[in-house]
């Protein structure tokens, strides 16, 4: 009996077990606050990709559109239309559209080289000098001030413009001069 009491007395908890469970108590703490810092840590590179992929595909569509963006097409008071390319690279297969009060125009023109600033197209010109110059003639009693409403009235009606990039995008610009990429079409 003696040898039973022993073994109850070995069994009760004395310094070293009192200190050895405080230090796995800390122990866990430690590694719980290590685990929630690391899933922080997750989060917050997590957040910082996904801000920086956004950022990258937005820098992606700028440059994709940084060429279209530097060639315009534009009609003057005098019914003259130009263009211009900005670019360092060529464009191609320009189609220019005129649609207003009945009238409808077009021009191509296969390649417009880089730097090339006011350039002129004279057949697109000519035609619409002459559809205005009918249309002014129809005009009941003109005069200076009809005439010239008629003449902003067809510059602000505007051109709209397709044409493809150096990397073979495909734009189009409208008359109030939004910019678009036009989508692939299939066969």
């Amino acid at each position: 009996m003696h040898r039973a009491i022993r073994i109850l007395a070995a069994d009760e908890p004395n310094a070293a077990d009192w200190l050895s469970a405080w230090s796995d108590f800390a122990t866990a703490l430690i590694t719980l606050g290590t685990l929630g810092a690391a899933i922080a840590a997750a989060i917050a590179t997590y957040g910082t990709l996904k801000a920086q992929s956004t950022q990258l595909a937005e820098a992606r569509v700028q440059e994709k559109r940084a060429q279209a963006g530097q060639f315009a097409v534009w009609l003057s008071g005098d019914m003259t239309v130009s263009f211009s390319n900005a670019s360092n690279q060529p464009i191609y297969d320009v189609l220019i559209r005129f649609e207003h009060d009945g009238v409808s125009r077009k021009a191509t023109r296969h390649l417009v080289s880089p730097d090339h600033l006011n350039g002129r197209l004279p057949a697109i010109t000519d035609q619409l000098r002459v559809d205005l110059q009918v249309r002014r003639e129809v005009l009941s009693k003109p005069t200076a001030e009809s005439i010239e409403a008629l003449n902003r009235e067809w510059c602000q009606a505007g051109l709209s413009v397709e044409f493809t990039d150096a990397h073979g995008y495909r734009w189009r610009r409208d008359p109030k001069g939004r910019l678009a990429e036009v989508p692939e079409q299939r066969d």
